[in-house]
């Protein structure tokens, strides 16, 4: 949001002569981008070290989801550092901006990273076992008896 508010402002003042006047908005934002790439990367690794289940094939998922959440939860945290110490020792000049301009490239090849690790992460799983629960009933005394239960199904996860 600060990034707006920087933005339309500083369409407003013209040149960048001007920005002095606004530079505690980039700060803010510059700040508020290094700190929340912090805070997610801890919560997604404090999350996942709470997930553990102590079988073998999950943990060594998890490990790999916490690798991929440090690693490019880092390289956004540094560029967003250096845009932000740019700034703060050069503010005169446009340094900041090539580093700012390659943070949203970052951003988006973690999201594809991301996305793109799932494939892998569902390998290392091996056999899924799924039960489908939709069309079952629950018996008078709260348990579910064999012939009640739909069947299950066992794929392959390629």
């Amino acid at each position: 949001m600060t990034g707006f508010i920087f933005a339309s402002k500083a369409f407003i003042l013209g040149t960048f002569k001007n920005f002095a006047q606004i530079s505690y908005l980039l700060y803010v934002a510059l700040g508020g981008g290094v700190t929340a790439d912090i805070l997610i990367a801890v919560s997604l690794c404090i999350a996942l070290s709470r997930s553990r289940t102590g079988l073998k094939k999950t943990e060594s998922v998890i490990n790999v989801m916490m690798m991929y959440t440090i690693n490019t939860s880092l390289l956004t945290t540094i560029c967003s550092g250096a845009c932000f110490i740019t700034y703060a020792v050069w503010p005169d000049a446009l340094t900041f901006i090539s580093i700012f301009y390659s943070l949203a490239k970052l951003y988006f090849n973690s999201l594809l990273a991301t996305l793109n690790s799932r494939d892998i992460l569902l390998e290392k799983l091996g056999d899924v076992v799924m039960w489908d629960l939709s069309t079952s009933s629950q018996s008078k005394s709260g348990d579910y008896s064999v012939e009640q239960l739909s069947e299950f199904e066992v794929r392959e996860v390629r």
